[in-house]
């Protein structure tokens, strides 16, 4: 029966696992070059951009059609529509600088977490991604433990609730794929990830 390695490095025998072992180390994958989050929230802020600027040209030329045609009832509903564009604009303003914010304060925490947990790696690497999961801790109850999969630019960590920490550096990373689907058992708990 092999055991399982606890957050300390401590063996206990009281739970069968056995660690994937290889004869042959796994055949490393392609280079990821899916964009950073940050890279996919400049690229959706574009196209938000890019489709506002489409929808007021086609106000603007039903405004002007409505002037061009004369007559009060067409003048009145030219100004209705150029008011409730107007609004619309203005309160998808105030949407996308509220998202802004939310955004700019959750990598901020982020950052804080993972400096907190990871003082010796902090100065020198920066969060890159910061996703809730939970990692299965095969030492003993409990056998799920919450906390944040951080990737930075040199690491994979995962900082866990129970502090307990676990960095990778990404130059001992041969492979990353899926090995085992572990399904959630609550809706509203973030999957399970195995390292």
């Amino acid at each position: 029966m092999a055991t399982a390695p606890t957050a300390t490095g401590a063996s206990q025998s009281s739970h069968p696992y056995a660690p994937f072992t290889f004869e042959v180390p796994p055949v490393p994958m392609d280079e990821i070059t899916d964009p950073l989050p940050a890279e996919q929230r400049e690229t959706t802020k574009h196209q938000k951009q890019v489709e506002e600027e489409l929808r007021e040209n086609r106000v603007k030329a039903r405004v002007e059609a409505a002037k061009s045609e004369g007559g009060f009832l067409n003048k009145c509903s030219a100004i209705g529509t150029d008011l409730v564009s107007k609004a619309e604009h203005a309160s998808k303003a105030t949407v996308a600088f509220q998202d802004e914010q939310t955004t700019k304060i959750a990598e901020e925490h982020a950052a804080k977490r993972f400096a907190r947990a990871c003082p010796s790696i902090a100065s020198s690497d920066s969060v890159q991604a910061d996703h809730k999961c939970r990692v299965i801790n095969m030492a003993g109850p409990p056998y799920t433990v919450s906390g944040h999969l951080v990737i930075t630019n040199g690491h994979v960590c995962f900082v866990g609730n129970t502090k307990m920490t676990i960095a990778v550096a990404l130059a001992d990373v041969v492979s990353v794929c899926q090995a085992v689907t572990l399904p959630t058992v609550s809706p509203h708990q973030p999957p399970c990830v195995l390292l």
